[in-house]
C-alpha cells in the first residue's frame, strides 16, 4: 500500500478502480488501506495534499468536472435544498407560499413561472435554503421545472460508478467526527478551534465534503444512509466493523478509542436545563444523552460548538432527503432546550450572540416551516413543552425584584442594566415558537390542551411591570440605558407574536370556547400578579411601566371574540372588582403619557421619552396603546359611570384644579403631595383628562368596524400630516406591518391600496430624484379626526402640521373665507360620539352621569372668569363633550342608577337629564368641608324671577358664615346657558342673539369658539321652547342699558386688556425688526448695484475703436466686495457678511439678497431649514476689513474654479443609442480612435508632440468649471485660514481636498488667475511651474512629473474645455437634434434653457473659456520670448507655409516676421496638422484683437478646407475621379470654382492619396457614401461642410468667449444673419470669412481659388519628404483633425426590470480575478463587472488598491459610476472620495427600496438614468451629490 501512496493520486485511483472491477471486496480493502494513510486523524495537524487524493479517489482518477456533471445530471431529488448564508439574495413568492418562511433561490425562481405573482427579493440576514419542490411549504404550481412531482426523472447511476466515492465519503465523515471529539477533549470552543487548531487541510476537506453533497441526491442518499445507520454507529462505538479498527495496537485504533471516551465525557458535561413549575418532567427530555446514530452525535456537536457554520451547512444540504429531514428534526429538538444554555453562556458578547442566534434560526426555520413535521413534533416529541422550557431558561437569569411598594414580592424581567442587557439570547427561541404556532393545526393543538396553556401564561407573568420607571424629583437620573427599546422588542417577539398566531385561528364562532378558556386562564394569572404586587385599589402616581401583556391578551382576545366570534361582553363574566383591577394600569399609563408630554418627567431624560414614543409607535401600538384603549372601553361598560369619571380625575390629579374657588384651591393645595402637577402643568392635565374621555368614547378602532374603515382611519391620520409614500403608509400602519410579517396576521396591501385610492391623490414626482407620494383629497378632510391623530402620531409638530393642513384645505376649498377664522382661532373638528352595538355594553352612559356634567360646568365657569388653568383647547373639548351628551341624551333614554350615589362628587343637580340642567341656575354657598365640590345649592324659579324683572347680571349674595365665599365677586350665579353666552360675549366682543327662525340656521364652519357656541345654542334652542326662551332672556339681560354716552361693546376685563396690550407690543416690535432687516438688505443691494453700474460705465468708456479688447474687470471680490475699477474706487464696508448659499451663477447682490430673505424667514418662523441647507455651513462668515491687507497694484483677482481630470469625451461614439449591458465594449469609441491615432503618430519621424497633445485632448483632459465668483488671493487665503481655525483643517488640506465657495458654497479646488499680463511672473508673483503645481495638487495625491512643454499643456486644457463646452451645448438640446445652440449663441439668441421637468438637479456651472485662453496666451508668449527659441522658429516656419506672397496685412498692423516657408526635417507637414491646433499655436504671436483673430483664422481655414475636400475625394470612384479631372464649363460660377479646385487636387496629388480607408469613418456617416453613386457639386460641398462643422464651431466658440462678441456686436465685419442661413453660413459670417450677400453660399467662396494652387503644391511636396509613413499612414494623417461626428457619450443601457439585470450579472465573473464576486458591482460607464470592497487580486495588480478604485482609474481617470448588483444602489467614485448617488430603479409605487426592505419588483426610471448621465457628462458629481466620504483606495 505504501507503493500506491507514492503514486500520483490519479494513477493510484485508476489502479484501485481496476481492482474493484475484478474483485470488489479486495479492491475496497485496498482503498481502505490507502485511506488509512491519507486520513490519519492521529496526525491531522500535519496533513498534506489531502483534497487532491480524495478528489482522485472519488472520481476514480477522472476529471472532477466530468464527474460532477454526471452526478448532477442523475439528481432525482424532488427538492432543491440550495443552502445559503447571510447577505444572499433570494426570492419569496406570497402567491405560491403556504408558509411565511418560504423562500426560493434565484435559479429556481428564474425557471419557475411567477409572472404577475406577489413576490419580492430579499437579502437573507441569517441564511436559509430553497423550498422549491416542498409541497408543505409552497404550492405545486410554483415549482420550477427541475423540482416537484412533475419533474423529468433521470436514469439511475450504475452501481459501481460511485462505489469508491461511497467508501471515501464514509471515511471522510468518520475523520470529521474523530477530529470533533478530539477538539472537545481539549476543551476548545468552536472559535478557537477553527482559528488555531484546525489546519487549512482540514478546512479544505470540509469544503470538499460540502461540494460533494451539493452534487445532488446520489451523494445525499449515501451520506444520509450512513448518518442514519444504527449499525454503523454501533460498530464505531465498539471499535469494530472497519479495517483500521482491527489492529488494536495501531495508532488509528488507539486514537479512535480515545475519541470514544472523549465523546462520553463531553456528553456527561452537557448542562441540563431548568424545568419550570407546571411542566412535568418527561423521559423524552433526557433522551438526548443516548445516541444511536451519527446524526444524533452530529446534532450534539452542532450545539457543543455553537452552531459552527461548516457543520450546519453540511447537515442543511442533506435535508432534501425526506427521511434525513425528519430524523434530524427529532434529534434537533432533543437538544433544543440546551440551546438556551448555550445562548446564555454567550450573552456577554454581542457579536457572538448575534451570530449564534442567526445560525440557530438558520437551522430551525428549515425544520419548523414544514407543518407536517411541526405537528408531529408537537404531538410525539413534546416540542411545545421544550419551547417553554427553553424560554424559561433564557429569561430566568434576567429576573429582578419589583419595587412598586414595600409589600411587593413580584419579580419581573429586566434587561436594562449590566452586560446582559445588551444581549438578545431570547429572540431565536421566541422566533421559532412564533413560526411554530403559525401552523393552524399546531395552534389548535396548543389551544386544546390546557396543561400547555397554563405554563405558557404563567411564563408571561414576569413580563408584567417590566422596565419600572420612578419619577425623578430632585435631580436628573444618573444612568440612561442605551438599549431603550429592548423590552418593547422582547414583548413583541415573545408575547405579541404568539398572540397574532392564535388570533389567526380564533376567527370563527366555533372556536369561541377557546377564547373563553384563554380569558379565564389569563384572569387567574392576572389575579396572581395583583396579589404579588400587593394591589390595594390604587397605584402610585410617580411610577410607570408600559408593559402589561396579561392585560393586553385579555383585551385583544375579548375584542377579537366580540368582532369575529359572535360573543358578547357579558359572556366573559368579568365582575366590577375585576374591571377595577383591569383598568388601573392602563389609566396609569395614559396619565403618565400626558405627564411626559407635559415635561413632568423631564429629569428622567431621553429614556422615558423614548418609551412613551414607542408606546404609540406602529411596531408596538397594536399590542400596547390600542389594546389599552379597548380595555378601558370594556371596563367603562362594566364599571359605574360616576366611578369612572372620579377615577379619571383622581389619576390626573385635577381635583384641586377644578375647585370652585381660589380659596378652596389654596386650601387643597396645602395638602398635595410633591409629585402633584405644578400650576403651569395643570392646564395640560385637565386637557389630557378630557382628551382621554373623548378618545375612550369615540374611538371605534378596536370595536366592530370594517377592515376598510379601520384602514381609512389609519391612512388619513398619516397623510393628514404630510405627503407620504405608499411604503411609508404600509410600514407605519400596524395591521399592514403585521401582514407583511406573516400570512394572515393583518390587513393586506390590497385593502390599503383600495383605501389610498379612495382618500388620497397620487402626486407624481416633480423631480427625477423625488418619489411618488400621496396627499389628501379635499373631500377626505371630512374624515380628519384630531383625537385619533393625537393617539397615532408620535410628534407634536406632526399633529400641528395636520391641523395646519386642515385649515389650509378650508381656505382652498372655499369652505370659509380667509378673513373669517384664522388658524389660531380655529378649533379641531372633533368627531361625533356614536353609539356602539349592544354586545359591547353601554359605554355612553358616561355622557349621562352627573360627575361629567359637573366637570363640564366647572370648566365653563372657570373659563368665563379667564382662569389660567383652563385653556381654550380645554374649552373646545368640554363643549364637544357637552354637545355629545345632549345628542346622546336625546337619542337614548336617560337612566340613572341610584346605587352609586355615594361616588358622586357633585350633588347640586336637581335633575339627572342634561337638557334640564342647561337651565338650572347654580348658586354657590361656602362650606367648611374639605371637599371643594360639596357646596349647598340654591335654585330659583326662572319664570318667577323673569316676571319680577330681576337681572341675571346681579346675582344675590348668599353666605353661610365661617369660610364663606364672596359669591358676587368670585362665584356668581349662573347656568350652562348663561356661561356659554357670557363666554361668547366676552371673546367675540359682541352680544349673542338668536336668529328669528332658529330651525333654519345651519351649522357654522369651521369649528371655533364663536361658531361652536353658536351651533350649540342654536341646536338646543331648536329642540326645546323652554331653552329657547331662556336663551333669549339671558342674552337680553346681559346687554347693557342703551345710553347716549355708552358704547355698544361689552366691558372688557382689565387683565385681558393688559394681556392684549402685551401681545400688541410684541407684534409691533417683531414687525419693526423685520422692517429694519428689509431696509438694511435694500440699502446693501442698492450700494452693490451702484458699484456694478460704475464698473460697466468705466468699461464702456475705455473701449476704443481699433477692435483691441481691454480686459478691465467688471467684477468684485466676494469676500471684501472690492472691485478694481479704472477710475472710480469702489466703496467698501467695514464688515462684510457673506451669506451661506446662493443660486448657481448668481451675482453677489442676488446672493446677499437671498441670504437676507432666508434670515428673515428663519427669524419669523423659528428655523425650518431644509436638509440640503443643513449640510452646508449656514453660519454667516464675518470678516473685519481692518485685518485684510491692502490690495497690490497687480489687482490679484482670481476666479473660483473646480478642476478635475475626466475621460468623458473619450466615451463618445458614432451611434446615438446606448450600448447594451449584455454586449458592452463592442462599439468603437473616441478613445479607441485616439489610441489608433497615437499608434500612427509613433511611426512618424518628425515632431508630432503637438498632435499627440491634440489627440489626447479629444479623450482625456482637465475640465475647468466655475460658479462665476471672483476673489482676491489675499482674501481667499484669509478665508481658508479662518476655516482652518474653525474646522481644525490645515490650509494645505483645504486646497488638497477642496473648499467651498464663500458665497455659493459650491465645491471648488482652484483659483484661476484672471487679468494676467503677457508675462506670468507678474500675476501673483508665481511662475508657470508653481501654477502647474497647484493644478497637480488639486488633482493628484502623488504629483506626477511636470510637463516638458508648458505651452502644449495649457493648450490641451483649452482645447479639451472647448470640446467639453460644445458637448454641453449639444447636451442641453439632446432631445432636439435639429437645434444648434452654438449658432444661436453667435446670433445673440439666448439658448433655450432646459425647462424639462427632470433637469432641476443640474447646476448651471460655466466653463471659463476666456480666462483659460488668457492663461494659455500668457504662458505661450512667455515661453516663446524667454525660454525656447527653437519652438519660436518652428512656429515661424509654420506660419510662413500657410501664407502666399499676395496675402494682405492684418487690419491692425503687419504680422511678425514669418521666416522661411521651407519645411525643416523636424517640422510636421502642414497637410497632416490639426487645423485648430495650428490656429491656437499662431494666436499667441499676435495681439489679442478681433481683426488679428479673423486674419489668422482665414489662413487656417484654407488648410482645413483642403483637408476636408481631400477626405471627400477619397470616396470618389475611378470613373468619378476621371470625370472631375476633365471639368466642363457649366455657367455656374460657384460650381465651376469648385471644379477648378477639385481638378487642382486630383492633378497635383497622386492617385494613392485618394484611396479609401474604412478605418476612419467620415462625419457624414457611411450610409451617405454607400448610397452616393454620383457626386454632384452640391453633394461635394455639403459633405465638405459636414467635415468642417466642428472646426467652425470651435472657432466661433473661441471668438465668442475671448472677444465676448456676437453677430450684432460688429456690423462692419459681419453681416446680420438671415433666418434662412445654414449653421455653417452663420459661423462663416460670424468669423469674418465672408462678407458677401449672395443668395447661394458655399465655403470655397471664402478664399481665392487662384491662391490655392500654390498652397496645394507646397503642402503636397512636404508629404513626399516624410518617408517614414506608409501610403496608408499618409492618407490617414491627412484626415487628422477633421470632424468625426461623435455623438454624446452615454452610459450603458439598463433593462426595464431590474430582475433581468440581476439574473444576468449574478452569473458573470470579475474582469480582474475571473471569479464570481460575493458582491458583484457593475461599472455603468463600460459595463464591466468587478468585485466590491475587496482587493480580489491580493495585491498582485501593479496599481494596487481595491478593485473598484482601480477600475475607476482605468476607466474614467478616477471617476466612474457603479451599481451594486445585490442592492441596485448606484455609487459615484471620485479619485479621493465616494458617495451613494441613489438608485435608478423604483417599485410600482414610484419609490426607492432601501436595502430591498420590501423587495418588490423594481423598474427603471428613465428620468433618473438621464439625470445621472447628464451629471456624468457635465462633471457635476462634486457639486450635486451629498454625503461624500474618503475611500483611501480601499472601497
Amino acid at each position: 500500500m505504501s507503493t500506491l501512496y507514492k503514486e500520483t493520486p490519479e494513477h493510484a485511483a485508476s489502479l484501485i478502480q481496476t481492482a474493484i472491477k475484478h474483485n470488489v471486496d479486495q479492491g475496497i480493502n485496498t482503498l481502505h488501506e490507502l485511506l488509512d494513510n491519507i486520513l490519519n486523524t492521529k496526525r491531522f495537524e500535519s496533513w498534506k495534499n489531502v483534497v487532491p487524493w480524495l478528489k482522485a479517489l472519488v472520481t476514480d482518477g477522472s476529471s472532477w468536472d466530468n464527474f460532477a456533471k454526471k452526478v448532477r445530471d442523475k439528481d432525482d431529488s424532488p427538492f432543491c435544498g440550495c443552502v445559503w448564508t447571510s447577505d444572499f439574495v433570494a426570492y419569496r413568492c406570497r402567491t405560491c407560499a403556504t408558509s411565511p418562511c418560504m423562500s426560493l433561490c434565484a435559479a429556481c425562481f428564474e425557471r419557475g413561472n411567477h409572472e404577475g405573482h406577489d413576490y419580492n427579493m430579499f437579502r437573507s440576514e441569517a441564511g436559509g435554503a430553497c423550498d422549491c419542490g416542498d409541497p408543505h411549504v409552497m404550492l405545486v404550481s410554483g415549482f420550477c421545472s427541475h423540482h416537484g412531482p412533475d419533474r423529468i426523472k433521470p436514469q439511475q447511476l450504475p452501481n459501481n460508478f460511485i462505489a469508491s466515492a461511497k467508501v471515501v465519503i464514509e471515511r471522510m465523515i468518520i475523520a470529521v467526527f474523530q477530529i470533533l471529539r478530539y477538539l472537545s477533549s481539549q476543551g476548545l470552543s468552536y472559535e478557537s478551534a477553527w482559528e488555531v487548531t484546525i489546519t487549512p487541510e482540514v478546512k479544505d476537506m470540509l469544503t470538499f465534503l460540502h461540494e460533494l453533497v451539493k452534487l445532488g441526491s446520489p451523494i445525499i442518499n449515501i451520506v444520509s444512509e450512513f448518518l442514519l445507520s444504527e449499525t454503523a454507529y454501533s460498530n464505531l462505538q465498539t471499535c469494530q466493523g472497519y479495517s483500521f479498527l482491527k489492529d488494536e495496537s495501531s495508532e488509528l485504533y488507539l486514537f479512535h478509542r480515545q475519541t470514544v471516551h472523549s465523546l462520553s465525557k463531553s456528553i456527561a458535561s452537557m448542562k441540563d436545563p431548568q424545568i419550570p413549575l407546571g411542566i412535568k418532567p418527561k423521559i423524552e427530555f433526557g433522551d438526548s444523552r443516548k445516541y444511536t446514530r451519527l446524526i444524533d452525535e452530529l446534532t450534539f456537536w452542532i450545539v457543543r460548538f455553537d452552531f459552527c457554520e461548516p457543520l450546519i451547512l453540511f447537515v442543511l444540504n442533506l435535508l432534501p432527503n425526506a427521511e434525513m429531514k425528519r430524523e434530524f428534526a427529532r434529534a434537533f429538538i432533543r437538544h433544543y432546550a440546551r440551546i438556551a444554555c448555550t445562548l446564555n453562556e454567550s450573552a456577554n458578547s454581542d457579536p457572538l450572540t448575534n451570530r449564534l442566534a442567526e445560525r440557530v434560526v438558520h437551522v430551525s426555520v428549515q425544520l419548523f416551516s414544514n407543518e407536517e413535521i411541526a405537528l408531529h413534533l408537537a404531538q410525539e416529541e413534546h416540542l411545545i413543552e421544550i419551547f417553554l422550557i427553553s424560554l424559561y431558561n433564557v429569561l430566568h437569569i434576567y429576573m429582578d425584584d419589583s419595587k412598586t411598594n414595600p409589600m411587593d414580592r413580584h419579580k419581573y424581567v429586566s434587561m436594562t442594566r449590566g452586560p446582559r442587557g445588551r444581549s438578545h439570547a431570547y429572540w431565536p427561541i421566541a422566533s421559532d415558537f412564533g413560526n411554530f404556532l403559525g401552523h393552524t393545526s399546531v395552534a389548535l393543538f396548543f389551544l386544546s390542551h390546557e396543561e400547555l396553556l397554563k405554563p405558557w401564561v404563567k411564563l408571561m407573568i414576569p413580563f408584567c411591570g417590566m422596565e419600572l420607571n420612578h419619577r425623578a424629583m430632585e435631580r436628573h437620573i444618573e444612568y440612561e440605558p442605551s438599549n431603550m427599546l429592548n423590552h418593547y422588542y422582547m414583548v413583541r417577539e415573545t408575547c405579541a407574536s404568539p398572540l397574532l398566531c392564535l388570533l389567526d385561528v380564533l376567527h370563527e364562532p366555533a372556536t369561541v370556547h377557546y377564547t373563553k378558556q384563554l380569558v379565564r386562564i389569563f384572569m387567574e394569572a392576572l389575579n396572581k400578579f395583583f396579589d404579588a404586587i400587593a394591589f390595594t385599589g390604587d397605584l402610585s402616581h410617580d411610577q410607570i411601566s408600559f408593559h402589561y401583556p396579561l392585560h393586553r391578551y385579555i383585551s385583544c382576545l375579548i375584542s377579537n371574540a366580540l368582532k369575529y366570534q359572535g360573543a358578547r361582553l357579558e359572556d366573559f363574566d368579568i365582575s366590577t372588582t375585576d374591571a377595577k383591577k383591569l383598568i388601573a394600569h392602563p389609566l396609569q399609563i395614559m396619565t403618565s403619557m400626558t405627564e411626559i408630554s407635559n415635561n413632568m418627567w423631564v429629569r428622567n431624560g431621553l429614556y422615558i421619552q423614548t418609551q412613551a414614543l414607542a408606546y404609540k409607535q406602529h411596531l408596538f401600538s397594536r399590542f400596547h396603546i390600542d389594546a389599552d384603549i379597548f380595555l378601558i372601553q370594556m371596563c367603562v361598560s362594566i364599571l359605574p359611570a360616576e366611578y369612572f369619571v372620579v377615577t379619571i380625575l383622581n389619576r390626573f390629579r385635577i381635583f384641586a384644579t377644578l375647585a370652585l374657588s381660589d380659596s378652596a384651591y389654596q386650601r387643597l393645595s396645602k395638602n398635595l403631595d410633591r409629585g402633584h402637577p405644578d400650576a403651569d402643568k395643570q392646564p395640560m392635565m385637565v386637557e389630557g383628562a378630557l382628551r382621554l374621555l373623548i378618545n375612550v368614547l369615540s374611538n371605534h378602532h378596536c370595536l366592530d368596524i370594517s377592515d376598510e374603515e379601520l384602514m381609512r382611519r389609519e391612512v388619513v391620520s398619516l397623510i393628514a400630516c404630510r405627503p407620504r409614500t405608499f411604503s411609508v403608509l404600509s410600514d407605519n400602519i400596524s395591521h399592514c406591518h403585521d401582514a407583511n410579517q406573516g400570512m394572515n396576521r393583518g390587513l393586506g396591501g390590497d385593502i390599503l391600496r383600495k383605501v389610498v385610492n379612495e382618500v388620497a391623490i397620487k402626486r407624481e414626482a416633480r423631480d427625477a430624484m423625488e418619489q411618488t407620494t400621496y396627499i389628501m383629497k379635499p373631500a377626505s378632510w371630512e374624515l380628519y379626526d384630531p383625537i385619533f391623530i393625537d393617539q397615532r402620531i408620535l410628534y407634536k409638530r406632526d399633529v400641528q402640521e395636520a391641523f395646519k393642513n386642515y385649515h389650509t384645505n378650508l381656505l382652498d376649498t372655499g369652505t370659509m373665507e380667509k378673513s373669517s377664522v384664522s388658524i389660531t382661532q380655529a378649533w379641531p373638528p372633533y368627531k361625533d360620539i356614536r353609539p356602539v352595538k349592544s354586545k359591547y355594553g353601554d359605554m355612553l352612559k358616561v355622557l349621562r352621569c352627573d360627575n361629567l356634567h359637573s366637570v363640564i360646568f366647572l370648566i365653563l365657569q372657570k373659563f368665563s372668569t379667564q382662569h389660567p388653568f383652563i385653556s381654550e383647547t380645554t374649552l373646545s373639548l368640554a363643549i364637544h363633550l357637552l354637545s355629545s351628551a345632549l345628542k346622546v341624551s336625546e337619542s337614548l333614554p336617560n337612566t340613572v342608577d341610584d346605587t352609586f350615589k355615594d361616588i358622586r362628587l357633585f350633588n347640586f343637580w336637581k335633575s339627572s337629564n342634561i337638557w334640564n340642567k342647561l337651565t338650572e341656575d347654580v348658586v354657590y354657598e361656602g362650606s367648611k368641608t374639605a371637599n371643594p365640590f360639596s357646596h349647598v345649592l340654591r335654585r330659583r324659579n326662572h319664570s318667577a324671577e323673569s316676571d319680577s324683572g330681576s337681572s341675571a347680571a346681579d346675582p344675590p349674595s348668599t353666605t353661610d358664615g365661617g369660610d364663606s365665599v364672596e359669591l358676587d365677586s368670585e362665584l356668581p350665579r349662573c347656568s350652562f346657558l348663561m356661561l356659554l353666552i357670557k363666554i361668547y360675549n366676552t371673546h367675540t366682543k359682541s352680544y349673542f342673539e338668536l336668529p328669528d327662525d332658529v330651525f333654519l340656521a345651519r351649522d357654522l364652519k369651521p369649528p371655533s369658539l364663536k361658531n361652536s357656541i353658536i351651533n350649540l345654542l342654536h341646536y338646543t334652542a331648536s329642540h326645546s321652547a323652554t331653552i329657547h326662551n331662556e336663551i333669549c332672556h339671558i342674552s337680553s339681560s346681559l346687554k347693557p342699558q342703551p345710553t347716549g354716552d355708552r358704547n355698544s361693546q361689552p366691558t372688557s376685563n382689565p387683565q385681558n386688556e393688559q394681556a392684549q396690550l402685551r401681545r400688541l407690543r410684541a407684534k409691533e416690535a417683531r414687525e419693526a425688526m423685520m422692517r429694519k432687516l428689509q431696509e438694511d438688505s435694500k440699502n446693501f443691494l442698492k450700494k452693490s448695484q451702484q458699484m456694478s453700474g460704475q464698473a460697466n460705465d468705466a468699461e464702456e468708456a475705455d473701449t476704443d475703436g481699433d477692435n483691441k479688447v481691454e480686459r478691465s474687470p467688471s467684477y468684485s471680490c466676494v469676500i471684501c466686495l472690492e472691485g478694481h475699477l479704472p477710475e472710480t474706487k469702489a466703496e467698501t464696508s467695514s464688515t462684510a457678511v457673506l451669506p451661506s448659499h446662493t443660486h448657481e451663477g448668481s451675482s453677489v447682490e442676488e446672493s446677499v439678497a437671498s441670504s437676507s430673505v432666508v434670515t428673515v424667514m428663519e427669524m419669523d418662523y423659528g428655523g425650518g431649514v431644509s436638509d440640503d441647507q443643513e449640510q452646508m455651513d449656514t453660519t454667516s462668515i464675518i470678516y473685519d476689513m481692518n485685518h485684510i491687507t491692502q490690495k497690490t497694484s497687480n489687482n490679484d483677482f482670481g476666479l473660483i474654479c473646480f478642476i478635475q481630470e475626466t475621460t468623458v469625451l473619450g466615451r463618445r461614439r458614432q451611434v446615438d443609442e446606448r450600448f447594451s449591458y449584455e454586449s458592452s465594449g463592442e462599439l468603437r469609441s473616441c478613445k479607441d480612435s485616439a489610441n489608433e491615432w497615437a499608434d500612427l503618430l509613433k511611426t512618424a519621424s518628425c515632431n508630432y508632440s503637438m498632435e499627440e497633445m491634440t489627440n489626447l485632448a479629444h479623450t482625456r483632459g482637465i475640465h475647468v468649471s466655475t460658479c462665476g465668483h471672483y476673489v482676491h488671493q489675499k482674501c481667499h487665503d484669509d478665508y481658508l485660514h479662518s476655516i482652518e481655525q474653525n474646522d481644525r483643517l490645515m490650509y494645505e488640506e483645504s486646497m488638497l481636498h477642496g473648499f467651498t465657495c464663500p458665497i455659493c458654497r459650491q465645491m471648488s479646488n482652484f483659483i484661476l488667475p484672471v487679468d494676467v499680463d503677457t508675462k506670468l511672473e507678474d500675476a501673483w508673483g508665481v511662475d508657470t511651474a508653481l501654477l502647474v503645481m497647484k493644478i497637480y495638487k488639486a488633482l493628484y495625491d502623488n504629483v506626477p512629473t511636470y510637463p516638458e512643454d508648458m505651452e502644449q499643456f495649457f493648450q490641451s486644457i483649452l482645447r479639451f474645455n472647448l470640446h467639453q463646452f460644445l458637448m454641453q451645448l449639444a447636451d442641453e438640446n439632446s432631445k432636439h437634434p435639429n437645434r444648434d445652440n452654438m449658432s444661436n449663441l453667435v446670433k445673440a439668441i439666448p439658448a433655450s434653457s432646459s425647462t424639462r421637468l427632470f433637469d432641476k438637479r443640474l447646476l448651471k456651472r460655466k466653463i471659463p473659456i476666456k480666462d483659460i485662453f488668457h492663461m494659455y496666451y500668457a504662458v505661450a508668449r512667455y515661453q516663446r520670448e524667454c525660454e525656447n527659441v527653437e519652438i519660436d522658429e518652428s512656429l515661424a516656419r509654420l506660419r510662413a507655409r500657410l501664407l502666399v506672397p499676395s496675402d494682405p496685412h492684418t487690419p491692425v498692423g503687419p504680422l511678425p516676421t514669418f521666416g522661411s516657408a521651407v519645411r525643416s526635417s523636424d517640422d510636421i507637414p502642414v497637410i497632416f496638422a490639426d487645423p485648430f491646433s495650428v490656429l491656437l499655436q499662431i494666436l499667441p504671436d499676435v495681439d489679442i484683437a478681433l481683426g488679428n483673430f479673423h486674419f489668422i483664422f482665414h489662413l487656417v481655414f484654407r488648410l482645413a478646407y483642403v483637408k476636408a475636400l481631400v477626405f471627400v475625394l477619397r470616396r470618389f470612384s475611378d470613373e468619378e475621379r476621371s470625370a472631375w479631372t476633365n471639368p466642363s464649363i457649366t455657367g455656374n460660377k460657384c460650381h465651376d470654382e469648385l471644379r477648378r479646385l477639385v481638378h487642382s487636387l486630383l492633378t497635383k496629388l497622386p492617385n494613392d492619396f485618394f484611396k479609401d480607408d474604412e478605418q476612419f469613418p467620415s462625419s457624414c456617416g457611411s450610409d451617405m457614401f454607400e448610397t452616393q453613386t454620383v457626386f454632384s457639386p452640391l453633394s461635394v460641398m455639403s459633405m465638405v461642410e459636414d467635415e468642417m462643422n466642428e472646426f467652425l464651431q470651435l472657432g466661433a466658440l473661441l471668438q465668442h468667449h475671448v472677444f465676448e462678441s456676437t453677430d450684432a456686436d460688429d456690423p462692419s465685419t459681419s453681416i446680420a444673419p438671415s433666418p434662412f442661413d445654414s449653421h455653417v453660413e452663420v459661423y462663416v459670417k460670424f468669423l469674418g470669412l465672408y462678407n458677401g450677400d449672395s443668395t447661394e453660399f458655399y465655403l470655397h467662396q471664402c478664399f481665392d481659388i487662384a491662391k490655392m494652387d500654390l498652397l496645394i503644391k507646397r503642402w503636397y511636396n512636404e508629404t513626399k519628404q516624410c518617408n517614414s509613413l506608409s501610403p496608408s499612414g499618409t492618407r490617414q494623417m491627412a484626415a487628422f483633425g477633421l470632424s468625426r461626428n461623435w455623438k454624446l457619450p452615454k452610459i450603458i443601457s439598463m433593462p426595464r426590470k431590474y430582475n433581468t439585470f440581476f439574473q444576468h450579472y449574478r452569473k458573470q465573473t470579475c474582469m480582474y480575478c475571473k471569479h464570481t464576486p460575493v458582491q458583484p458591482t457593475v461599472c455603468l460607464v463600460c459595463g464591466a463587472m468587478v468585485c466590491y470592497k475587496v482587493d480580489c487580486m491580493n495585491g498582485q495588480h501593479p496599481d494596487g488598491g481595491f478593485t473598484t478604485t482601480r477600475h475607476a482609474r482605468d476607466c474614467g481617470a478616477g471617476t466612474s459610476i457603479f451599481v451594486i448588483v445585490n442592492s441596485a444602489y448606484v455609487f459615484v467614485m471620485r479619485p479621493r472620495r465616494v458617495c451613494i448617488w441613489g438608485t435608478l430603479y423604483l417599485d410600482e409605487n414610484g419609490e426607492e427600496d432601501v436595502g430591498w426592505k420590501r423587495g418588490k419588483p423594481i423598474f427603471l426610471k428613465e428620468q433618473r438614468l438621464e439625470l445621472l448621465e447628464k451629471q456624468w457628462r457635465r462633471n457635476l458629481f462634486d457639486h450635486v451629490c451629498k454625503g461624500w466620504s474618503a475611500h483611501n483606495n480601499a472601497f
